[in-house]
C-alpha cells in the first residue's frame, strides 16, 4: 500500500492499513518498527501521521524487506529419507543452491517492480473479463466483477 502511494505521499496510518489488509495492528506495528530501523519507512507524528516510504519504491528490494521483518529464504527439503545417504547430501546441496538463486532474485526485485507487475496483472485480468463477458459487443462488465480493477 505504501509503495503504491510513493515516497512523497501523505503518511498512511497503520490502523487504516490494518483494516484495509485485514492484518493485526500489533503485528503491523512490529513490522514497521523493524522497517523503520533499516530506513525503509519513516514515521510522521500527529493527527495526520503514519508511515511513508523512506526511499523511492525502486530503491527498496524485497530482500531488504525480508531482512527488516526477520525473514530468510528457506526451502524445506523433503525429510522422508532419514538414512543419511549420499543422495540426501546431494539433494541438500541442490536445495541450498535454489535458496541462493531465490535470494539473488529477491535482491534484484524492487517494490516498484512488484507494483508494476500487480498493475499489469490487474489490467490483464480486467481485459480478460471484459472479453469473456462481451467478446463482440459493447456490453460492459458487471460492476460485481470489476472489484478494485477500475
Amino acid at each position: 500500500a505504501l509503495a503504491l502511494r510513493g515516497k512523497d505521499a501523505k503518511p498512511l496510518s497503520l490502523s487504516i492499513l490494518a483494516q484495509q489488509e485485514a492484518i493485526s495492528l500489533a503485528y503491523l506495528e512490529q513490522l514497521f518498527l523493524n522497517m523503520k530501523r533499516l530506513n525503509l519507512v519513516k514515521s510522521v507524528r500527529g493527527p495526520k501521521g503514519g508511515y511513508c516510504l523512506a526511499k523511492s519504491a525502486c530503491a527498496i528490494t524485497l530482500l531488504d524487506i525480508m531482512h527488516a521483518v526477520g525473514r530468510k529464504v528457506r526451502i524445506q527439503a523433503d525429510d522422508s529419507d532419514r538414512s543419511g545417504s549420499s543422495a540426501r547430501s546431494i539433494t541438500f546441496g541442490l536445495w541450498q543452491g535454489l535458496e541462493s538463486h531465490i535470494e539473488s532474485y529477491f535482491r534484484t526485485l524492487t517494490l516498484e517492480d512488484v507494483c508494476v507487475q500487480n498493475y499489469q496483472d490487474q489490467k490483464a485480468c480486467q481485459q480478460f473479463l471484459v472479453k469473456a463477458y462481451a467478446p463482440n459487443s459493447d456490453d460492459s462488465l458487471p460492476e460485481s466483477h470489476m472489484g478494485g480493477l477500475q
